[in-house]
């Protein structure tokens, strides 16, 4: 009896604690989500859970429900549960639906037309990006990273992407700036560990910084400034800043250059063989070597890295000083000269005016030679070596000997003849003519300053090189021509007397002008300010000369003969005038009635493309198809009327009348 109770207790307490699987939540989700499996009677020491027919570890397990988290990399499947010999499925397979999202991009933030690194969930081959409403190019890299290109013009905004066919923002925003630009590196020379600032703007966070193709030590890093130490092995080469994976120049190379010393002066500038000469400069070291020209200097007294002390060499010629700093020979900019007294051999030419050159040969001319006549300073132009200089005979030069002028010597020496050139006059035409004539000469030696007179009337006068000038005779007169020139008269066997010749003109061109238009006279004895009649109406003067007038036809203008007026001697021109207007012949327009939007075709001659038609204020639209046709259309706001021709800036009225019908 009593072990037949214990037996029925017992089978009533294992039926009990059997479990049971009856749902899961939810029942899709991503790689990582968190599971519920339901049901009752889960044991934590011994329940096993499966996924796809492997066990995975549970998250957390109570008597009615186990937490668990999707595996990575799993597909749609079952989950199990295993307790006391039984292995329960759930109701349904879980789905596995990983949503695609976007954590970050490299960089944050930065300028268009460079490629970004979007990092985030689930990305696969076909997954779409985009930043705000712009579609983006993109290269997969995994399921964690993905590459995409900002094209340029791109504006700030937040990355998008698709995943299950949905376009899902992100809360990833990327702030678009300017490229980086470099402004200056300071300093320009630098040497191995040294010290270099870039300044700029819109450097990147990660901006490193290169000599050629060998990056800098960067020490520091602001949006608008980069530190950094040149290490060894660097040389001179173009500096720049990349960003991005670009390369951004600054605007002039690094010189990777040691502190080479450098001369900058001596004193004195000239000398003797065997005179001390101090050189002040920066740089200098007990070690240095000094050369004149190719003369080796042994004898060099140092005092400061500014300053020494040198002695010319027995065999030095004048030239430029020489340096070796750091094992390198470099020239100065700073000359000294072995000095001697300047000799002078001869002149080129011996006689010469103002304005003129001389050239003096000799020896013994310095750099900065100075020359004088009679205590008047002679402009050097050029010194061609030591042996020849070039000058300017100045405007107050006068006669007398040459005073030669090097470091401490003054020597006088031969002479400077200060003679004019001859006026030449060769022509002088013409001879008479009405007030305003222009006497043009032709001749030689014509100075600038050159002034023609009639007696004692002076003229206004224009040079125009040594052998042409003109003269404006201003008012009626009559008298001998002279020339003022090399402050003295030339007399000339030129007499000019005041005449007023009666116009001949020959011909006129256009023949054949229209209103307004400009028609040109030609002939002889033309004078600059004539009286022009077309027929008996006076027309504009636009220009006049003694070969030609150029007349404006007034907006009334009549066909006619022209006539000339010069000095009240009046001249018909030859051949009558003919107005016709510059707009073409139009010889018939068909049909001349009919209802709105009616074609019409204009046949005739020389007509033009910028051919423009109306009737009234409304300008109908025309096609044009050859200078014998146009086609024209009535529009709907056009009225019956006159068909109105407008081209060349000239309104026509035609004969004919289009009717509205």
């Amino acid at each position: 009896m009593w072990s037949t109770l214990v037996i029925f207790c017992s089978l009533l307490f294992t039926q009990s604690a059997v479990f049971d699987f009856s749902a899961m939540k939810p029942g899709e989700g991503p790689w990582g989500a968190k599971v519920q499996l339901l049901g009752k009677n889960f044991d934590a020491k011994s329940v096993k859970v499966y996924y796809d027919n492997t066990e995975i570890k549970p998250l957390s397990i109570a008597p009615t429900v186990i937490t668990v988290a999707v595996p990575e990399n799993a597909k749609d499947a079952w989950f199990e549960i295993e307790q006391g010999g039984r292995r329960l499925r759930a109701p349904s397979v879980f789905t596995i639906k990983n949503v695609t999202f976007i954590e970050k991009s490299d960089p944050a933030t930065g300028p268009a037309d460079i490629w970004v690194r979007l990092h985030g969930r689930f990305f696969t081959a076909d997954t779409d990006f985009y930043l705000g409403k712009l579609r983006l190019n993109a290269k997969f890299i995994s399921e964690k990273e993905v590459s995409v290109f900002l094209p340029p013009g791109t504006p700030s905004d937040f990355f998008y992407c698709t995943s299950f066919g949905a376009r899902l923002k992100s809360a990833v925003k990327y702030s678009v700036l300017p490229f980086p630009t470099v402004s200056s590196v300071t300093p320009e020379k630098a040497w191995h560990e040294d010290k270099i600032t870039v300044r700029g703007r819109n450097f990147c966070a990660d901006a490193a910084l290169l000599v050629g193709d060998k990056p800098l030590t960067v020490t520091r890093r602001t949006a608008d400034t980069i530190e950094a130490t040149i290490p060894d092995g660097v040389v001179t080469g173009p500096i720049r800043v990349r960003c991005y994976a670009r390369d951004f120049a600054a605007p002039r190379p690094l010189a990777i250059e040691p502190p080479y010393g450098a001369i900058i002066k001596a004193v004195p500038e000239a000398g003797a063989v065997g005179d001390w000469v101090e050189l002040t400069g920066s740089g200098f070291t007990a070690k240095d070597q000094f050369w004149l020209g190719n003369a080796a200097i042994t004898e060099v007294k140092w005092i400061s890295e500014a300053q020494v002390r040198v002695r010319i060499p027995a065999k030095a010629v004048s030239d430029l000083f020489h340096y070796k700093s750091h094992n390198r020979i470099r020239p100065s900019t700073v000359h000294f000269t072995i000095a001697i007294p300047p000799e002078l051999a001869g002149t080129t030419p011996v006689k010469a005016w103002n304005g003129e050159k001389i050239t003096l040969r000799g020896k013994g001319f310095c750099p900065d030679i100075r020359v004088e006549v009679g205590g008047v300073a002679f402009p050097v132009d050029t010194v061609t070596s030591t042996q020849e200089i070039t000058m300017l005979v100045p405007r107050a030069a006068k006669s007398g000997k040459f005073l030669l002028m090097c470091k401490h010597w003054k020597i006088e020496a031969g002479a400077f003849d200060l003679t004019p050139p001859a006026l030449a006059i060769k022509t002088a035409s013409p001879l008479s003519g009405p007030p305003g004539t222009e006497i043009v000469f032709e001749g030689a030696f014509f100075p600038p300053d050159a002034k023609v007179f009639i007696d004692k009337m002076s003229l206004a006068t224009r040079v125009e090189g040594a052998g042409r000038m003109i003269a404006t005779v201003p008012v009626a007169t009559k008298g001998k021509i002279r020339v003022f020139a090399y402050e003295r008269f030339w007399e000339t066997p030129h007499l000019y007397e005041t005449a007023y010749p009666k116009p001949e003109p020959s011909k006129f061109e256009p023949a054949v002008s229209w209103h307004l238009g400009s028609v040109t006279i030609r002939g002889k004895n033309l004078c600059t300010k004539p009286s022009v009649f077309l027929g008996k109406t006076p027309v504009k003067v636009l220009e006049a000369t003694a070969a030609y007038v150029v007349v404006a036809l007034p907006a009334k203008a009549e066909a006619g003969e022209f006539t000339i007026e010069c000095f009240m001697n009046r001249a018909k021109v030859p051949g009558k005038l003919q107005l016709k207007p510059p707009v073409g012949n139009i010889a018939s327009i068909f049909p001349l009635s009919g209802p709105v939007g009616t074609f019409l075709t204009v046949r005739g001659s020389q007509l033009k493309k910028d051919s423009a038609f109306f009737i009234g204020k409304v300008q109908l639209p025309a096609r044009y198809v050859s200078d014998t046709e146009i086609q024209i259309e009535i529009p709907p706001a056009a009225p019956s009327g006159k068909i109105v021709l407008v081209a060349a800036r000239l309104r026509v009225e035609t004969d004919f009348t289009f009717t509205l019908a």
